[in-house]
């Protein structure tokens, strides 16, 4: 399973850049993960289909960002994270390929970074 706890923020100047800097960190390793082992990816995202499983793994990503920003609102985060799964997800791996996944988290990241105080 995909643990992002702890998170380093000591190069972080603010909450927006620790969430932005956490779904980007968040973004690559997942797609380096899918390019480096893909079988073993293959695995991961087989057990990501089962209810239980992804409903914990969204549980530890919204404690880990909660952790790393120190945003408190539980609605906010499971926002945050809900908006993200085109560039977080392994059910959409394949599709990585075929994007700039840095400029499509840019895009993102402008829709949640006007929510954040």
């Amino acid at each position: 399973m995909f643990s992002y706890v702890p998170f380093e923020t000591e190069d972080c100047s603010s909450t927006k850049e620790i969430a932005h800097d956490w779904l980007w960190d968040l973004s690559e390793s997942k797609y380096q993960a899918y390019v480096r082992e893909p079988e073993m990816f293959k695995v991961y995202t087989s057990t990501y289909r089962n209810p239980v499983v992804w409903t914990r793994h969204i549980e530890d990503l919204v404690r880990s960002l909660k952790e790393a920003s120190g945003i408190e609102d539980e609605e906010q985060l499971h926002a945050i994270l809900l908006a993200f799964p085109w560039l977080s997800s392994p059910v959409y791996a394949e599709r990585w390929f075929l994007i700039d996944i840095k400029r499509e988290l840019e895009g993102v990241w402008k829709l949640i970074e006007s929510g954040l105080e």
